[in-house]
């Protein structure tokens, strides 16, 4: 009989949780996050620098969220959520 430490391994990887922002023009741009990760700060957010082929790189910049609170990322990191 085998025996295994730690958990189970799943079949395949889930997939990351895309959270919306609107850069200062008002369009609307989007993050991705780790799926174990919840959008608050000291967070890693990833965006999507190539389509054809996905790249993900770290985000940066400043961005409003749905409920209009400003939202500042340094080198893929949330580093402020303010209303």
């Amino acid at each position: 009989m085998a025996s295994f430490l730690g958990p189970v391994k799943p079949k395949k990887k889930p997939k990351p949780k895309k959270v919306t922002l609107f850069d200062s023009e008002g369009n609307e741009v989007y993050g991705w996050l780790d799926c174990a990760d919840t959008f608050a700060q000291g967070v890693e957010i990833f965006a999507c620098t190539e389509e054809d082929m996905p790249i993900f790189d770290k985000g940066k910049g400043v961005y409003t969220d749905s409920s209009g609170s400003v939202v500042t990322i340094i080198d893929g990191i949330v580093d402020e959520i303010a209303s």
